[in-house]
């Protein structure tokens, strides 16, 4: 079966450059809309894998698509093609798009990212693992804070007060925002006493990795000493993911490091004995609940499958090699040879050193 795409651009131009591009692909079925309108009354009706969409159009944006696909088609895969950075955080925050791609993009990366994602969705849609999450009584709902959190930061007028006088209902939640911010990996020369300041410290991505974990943590009935090795755990993965990845992932490396082994928590929490088979792929499907962005699902499904993963070093390659070297085990070496990443290892054991250093 043909997978069917829907180019969204108001430049007719870039439409014909999309069906040139994948003019050989003969598994792909290409449509074009020329307008965020023609757009929407082709998701009505027409079923479509794959929305590849601009963002600044005349009349409908691309926000308004994507939200209208989200509605009308919520399995479609849902992908963004923009030149403005404010406009990829923003969609980061509210959930309603699973890839975000530069413009312009060229053929092999947008052909790579509606591969992945959708392979990523077959694994997510597998008999398997339905048959095993069927097995589970209950996943847990999208965590609160976190969803009002990212609720607010998806307005480019939030500032770090309003931040810091969400996370102040939960007190908790603020101790803890204070502790990492004064923490040996972030403090400098005065402590910081004051929230505000320490959401400018840590900046909005930070805190929202921290809201997750407490709030993630805090939703299992678990053994206190195992969720705190747990916490320590996805701590220093995310801490190593971070410092070895590329610039432009380091926030959803930290992220993807902290809910790496979130599946480990669900299966634990119902007593299964399948933990370690089963965690990656139950943990992944929690996450594509809760509308995470594919890269950070996909890090999480494949976070101990070295066969799995590409010939770059993006966030999946990225989170397994951080989980690898906290283990105190060696990154496979076809991956290395993939990613000609053979002299990169040393460096980043001696970044988990450090990091481990600086624990507590």
């Amino acid at each position: 079966m043909k997978i069917r795409i829907l180019f969204v651009d108001d430049e007719a131009n870039i439409l014909r450059a999309y069906r040139r591009m994948f003019f050989r692909r003969k598994d792909w079925e290409i449509h074009g809309a020329q307008s965020g309108e023609e757009a929407i009354e082709k998701l009505k009706c027409e079923r479509f894998d794959v929305l590849v969409t601009d963002m600044r159009m005349p009349g409908l944006s691309g926000v308004d698509v994507l939200k209208e696909a989200h509605r009308l088609q919520p399995e479609t895969i849902r992908v963004v093609v923009s030149g403005y950075a404010d406009e990829e955080a923003a969609l980061r925050s509210v959930g309603i798009a699973h890839q975000f791609l530069d413009k312009p993009s060229d053929a092999e990366r947008l052909e790579q990212a509606v591969e992945r994602a959708q392979a990523l969705q077959s694994a997510l849609e597998s008999e398997d693992l339905r048959r095993v999450v069927a097995g589970l009584e209950h996943l847990p709902p999208v965590p609160e804070v976190h969803r009002r959190l990212l609720e607010l930061m998806a307005s480019n007028e939030t500032d770090a007060a309003q931040v810091a006088a969400l996370i102040e209902t939960d007190p908790a939640l603020a101790a803890r925002v204070i502790q990492v911010v004064n923490s040996a990996f972030f403090a400098h020369a005065s402590p910081i006493t004051r929230l505000q300041d320490a959401v400018v410290r840590l900046g909005f991505a930070l805190v929202r990795s921290i809201v997750m974990q407490m709030e993630v943590f805090e939703a299992f009935d678990l053994d206190p000493a195992f969720l705190r090795a747990q916490r320590d755990h996805s701590v220093l993965v995310a801490r190593l993911a971070s410092a070895i990845a590329p610039a432009e992932l380091k926030d959803d490396a930290f992220l993807a490091g902290l809910l790496h082994d979130v599946g480990r928590l669900v299966l634990e929490a119902a007593g299964r004995a399948d933990v370690d088979e089963c965690h990656s792929q139950v943990g992944a499907h929690l996450l594509s609940l809760w509308g995470m962005p594919y890269p950070i699902v996909d890090a999480v499904m494949h976070h101990h499958e070295p066969s799995a993963l590409g010939p770059s070093f993006g966030l999946p390659e990225v989170v397994y090699c951080a989980n690898t070297l906290v283990q105190g085990e060696e990154i496979h070496s076809g991956l290395l040879n993939r990613m000609q990443a053979w002299d990169r290892e040393d460096d980043w054991k001696k970044a988990r050193d450090e990091l481990c250093s600086h624990r507590g």
